[in-house]
């Protein structure tokens, strides 16, 4: 009697297995026919990506908004450390470079890319940063320097130009 209920018991426990497997099967093999589909990056785009990391430590040294923001799409989004997530340019801008009297002096950002890759339309950096700058609003002053770690998404957009749609990054104490 107990070898008729654990060969039930068995049974019932091994018939999905097949199933199971077959589905695996089956989705491995679509995971293969997409990859084959989607190109990975050219050595052109991962060229642009870089400049775009460029461009970007170079504007904030530069003082430049126009060149920073230019590089982030309308919808993106920027995840500051210890924030909660800020979405759209115009958040972006009032984030960054408020019109509330504030002047902040970057006097050096060096941005290293420690990764890069991506498939298709979309690319990733991951990044370390160091940024060493002065704020001021009347009579408050907060001289600062950070290491920081950041990931960066960026999408290819219909131009053909790469832009930065995700930022997140993370600020080391010293």
């Amino acid at each position: 009697m107990l070898a008729k209920g654990l060969f039930s018991f068995t049974r019932k426990l091994i018939s999905p297995f097949p199933i199971l497997l077959l589905f695996l099967l089956i989705c491995c093999n679509e995971m293969q026919e997409r990859s084959k589909k989607t190109p990975v990056l050219s050595d052109e785009d991962i060229e642009q990506i870089r400049r775009i990391c460029r461009d970007y430590s170079e504007g904030w040294e530069d003082n430049d908004s126009a060149r920073v923001l230019g590089l982030y799409a309308d919808s993106s989004v920027i995840n500051p450390s210890g924030l909660l997530p800020i979405q759209g340019l115009d958040s972006i801008r009032n984030f960054w470079f408020p019109n509330d009297g504030s002047i902040t002096t970057i006097h050096s950002y060096d941005l290293e890319i420690l990764d890069i890759g991506g498939a298709g339309d979309f690319a990733y950096t991951y990044e370390r940063g160091n940024l060493s700058f002065t704020y001021v609003k009347g009579d408050f002053r907060m001289d600062r320097e950070t290491e920081s770690y950041a990931i960066t998404i960026y999408q290819k957009m219909e131009s053909g130009d790469w832009k930065i749609t995700n930022r997140i990054w993370s600020d080391l104490k010293k």
